[in-house]
């Protein structure tokens, strides 16, 4: 495990225009600076070699946070698999801060750090568990879906307005509240920019993969129908990845069960990029029309989150074509500006 010691000296902080634009309510932290021994770890989460996850008390204002800390020493050069990076952990704090304020994004409160690790602030509600833990595999109400499917694309709006892909959508990265219904989409680990890069590699949790990503990793197609997929799957992960994923959770929450799963690898993105979503008679017709369309094989087809977001399964009729010629009336318009962290150190030099 790594642990934080008063030896590590003071940290590197980011400067406090990482927090939201609008403030939600919690305690704000009284100082600006904070390092390791600011907090008392209270139980860890998980413990892997390179990153630990665990609750912790800020001295100072008694707050409970979650900490997301990097080893700097177990991170490699280069991201190679399940081996991160350090300069992918600089784009993570870079992101997060870049994306966070909205109510269905977990909320950063700031991140540091020293030679030994990087560490970020999180907020932490007892009272919100991961999709996993919350369903266990077991269907889910319409309405309940319905309710999640609303939260996570208003989470995905909010990315996709400010051009992030979050690249890793699935049970696990999405919180929610079963008292309440609240939704929140957390962990940009594998999130990117588009604005400031493109995707190079396939990344994600391949049952939620998208087929455009996955395609690049079959065997060396061989038939006349598998040359044709090629030229459909030539582009790469973009805004639209999230859709599949999102698509493929909704099924999951209504079935139980993926919708393209297998234990081998190579079948399974087989069945990505070539089978279509069975029929499912757990499905109503709305949740099946919502399914098909999130998991339209072909990018350019596939529906963005704000078009996602007028469907039928969500909202009534006649309530989803306000919305539709609301959203039209608007779309002249520009965006709202977002405040966009200054981060210290190397953050900006990715």
């Amino acid at each position: 495990r790594f642990r934080f010691s008063a030896a590590e000296g003071t940290l590197c902080v980011l400067s406090q225009n990482l927090l939201p634009a609008q403030p939600r309510k919690h305690k704000l932290f009284p100082l600006l600076e904070r390092c390791a021994t600011d907090y008392e770890i209270i139980s860890f989460l998980s413990v892997l070699s390179h990153r630990s996850v665990c609750t912790a008390r800020c001295k100072y204002s008694g707050q409970t946070v979650c900490l997301k800390v990097y080893n700097k020493k177990k991170l490699s050069n280069e991201s190679r698999g399940f081996q991160m990076s350090l300069r992918q952990v600089y784009r993570e704090v870079r992101n997060f801060g870049k994306v966070t304020g909205h109510e269905n994004i977990v909320l950063l409160f700031c991140a540091f750090e020293n030679d030994a690790a990087v560490v970020l602030v999180q907020e932490w509600d007892p009272l919100f568990a991961s999709l996993t833990t919350t369903f266990q595999w077991q269907r889910a109400k319409p309405n309940v879906v319905a309710n999640l499917a609303s939260g996570m694309l208003l989470a995905l709006r909010r990315l996709h307005s400010l051009n992030v892909l979050h690249g890793d959508l699935k049970p696990d990265n999405v919180l929610c509240n079963s008292k309440t219904g609240e939704v929140k989409v957390l962990d940009f680990g594998l999130s990117l920019d588009l604005s400031r890069e493109t995707p190079s590699f396939p990344t994600g949790t391949l049952p939620y993969c998208e087929p455009e990503v996955v395609y690049s990793l079959l065997l060396a197609p061989n038939s006349e129908a598998q040359r044709c997929l090629q030229h459909r799957f030539s582009s790469k992960a973009s805004l639209k990845s999230d859709i599949w994923s999102l698509g493929v959770i909704v099924f999951e929450l209504s079935t139980g069960i993926l919708p393209f799963d297998s234990m081998i690898k190579q079948k399974c993105i087989e069945l990505i990029v070539y089978s279509d979503v069975q029929s499912n008679c757990e499905l109503t017709g709305l949740q099946e029309q919502f399914i098909n369309r999130a998991l339209t094989k072909d990018p350019e087809r596939r529906p963005s989150a704000e078009q996602l977001a007028a469907d039928e399964f969500l909202q009534p009729k006649r309530l989803s074509q306000i919305w539709q010629k609301f959203h039209e009336s608007i779309s002249c318009h520009s965006l709202q500006d977002t405040c966009v962290p200054k981060l210290c150190g190397p953050y900006n030099q990715l």
